[in-house]
């Protein structure tokens, strides 16, 4: 018997026709070449704690049972890590989950998001799967990024904002008064914060979360550790939200690999501080070989540089091709010149103090907490 696909009329499911001029924005601004990229390819040393904990679990009787989908001991050890109580966070299996479990609790047709330049591509895909309307908010300077800007792009509709802090690419980073009068001005309106990069930056609006109910942070640790083949998200939001977004988010849950790493990871804070480090120093050290030959060099508050070039080839010829990784900007208006530059080296870090957040500051080579006045 020959199969033949089957047809489905649109107006059957009641599905609109697709905006052209919406895709082909999309198209226009997700910003990433993958064609020369070696960016995600990280052959980086981890955690002999990782690698145990995996071994662990595959030798156990375990790996036969369904995954938690609480998570339950992650959670407990990310309150710690977060000094904020486990009912407070969601764990997921990526970005893109966790994406997904929010959009589609507050998204859906004749609403409206709001998702600031310049996103993930993942994050435009997800809210659009939604059927809501998308404005996208781009900058007139994607370096001093405005709140005025993201205001004028909101409505009575608007029921999701999503921005990053930093921002990708640029770094950009928006103040705690920046969010609190933002959060304050759209009271109905749920605003998504990726802090993806926390581990580098340091900066957080977790504070905010037990005063604003309609706040929720993205977090990651993967950025920091290089664990992208057991990508894992969690979300810290008010409680009152988990009683409507596990209703979806349930079923996005993180397998028992991914949870079993993460655990590891954070029983060894001593190896994520380092690597930070050494992350930092190594871009570092790239950006001054690169100021020095007369490129202009940006150190953001990631894991990359931003680099002003005129040709790609007449870098590759000032540095070792083995020595760094790099992706494209060629597709975001105002940033055609530049290149996000990571460099590949492992930088040896000695006993200096880093700071992770506000409140909390470690030394490199141990796990122990420093005060202030000991700085």
């Amino acid at each position: 018997m020959n199969m033949q696909p089957v047809r489905i009329a649109p107006h059957v499911l009641d599905i609109p026709d697709p905006n052209t001029a919406s895709l082909d924005r999309f198209n226009s601004i997700c910003g990433k070449s993958e064609v020369e990229t070696n960016i995600g390819k990280s052959e980086e040393p981890l955690s002999a704690r990782i690698g145990d904990a995996v071994m662990r679990l595959v030798s156990s009787n375990m790996i036969f049972s369904p995954p938690d989908r609480l998570a339950t001991r992650l959670r407990k050890q990310l309150s710690i890590y977060d000094d904020i109580g486990h009912e407070f966070i969601r764990c997921y299996s990526g970005n893109a989950a966790a994406l997904t479990a929010i959009f589609q609790t507050y998204l859906g047709r004749d609403i409206e998001a709001v998702i600031i330049a310049h996103a993930e591509d993942t994050v435009m895909r997800t809210a659009m799967a939604t059927g809501a309307n998308i404005r996208y908010t781009e900058h007139e300077n994607p370096f001093e990024p405005r709140v005025d800007e993201i205001i004028r792009s909101m409505s009575p509709k608007t029921r999701i904002v999503f921005m990053a802090n930093p921002t990708w690419p640029t770094g950009a980073i928006w103040s705690a008064a920046e969010l609190i009068f933002l959060l304050s001005y759209g009271q109905n309106t749920m605003f998504v914060v990726d802090e993806s990069y926390f581990e580098f930056s340091g900066v957080t609006m977790l504070p905010l979360v037990d005063k604003f109910p309609n706040l929720a942070v993205i977090r990651s640790l993967s950025p920091a550790i290089g664990l992208a083949g057991a990508d894992l998200s969690y979300v810290i939001s008010d409680c009152i939200n988990w009683q409507y977004i596990d209703r979806i988010g349930i079923g996005f849950y993180p397998n028992s690999f991914a949870q079993a790493a993460f655990e590891a990871v954070l029983n060894d804070l001593h190896f994520v501080k380092r690597r930070i480090e050494s992350i930092r120093l190594a871009n570092k050290l790239l950006a001054d070989k690169l100021t020095t030959a007369g490129y202009k060099v940006i150190e953001t508050p990631c894991d990359y540089l931003l680099v002003e070039i005129d040709s790609l080839d007449a870098l590759r010829h000032e540095l070792p091709a083995d020595s760094f990784r790099y992706r494209k900007l060629d597709e975001i208006e105002g940033l055609e010149r530049y290149l996000i530059v990571q460099s590949t080296c492992e930088i040896e870090t000695a006993a200096i103090p880093i700071v992770i957040d506000s409140k909390r500051t470690y030394n490199l080579l141990t796990t122990e907490r420093l005060s202030r006045s000991n700085l």
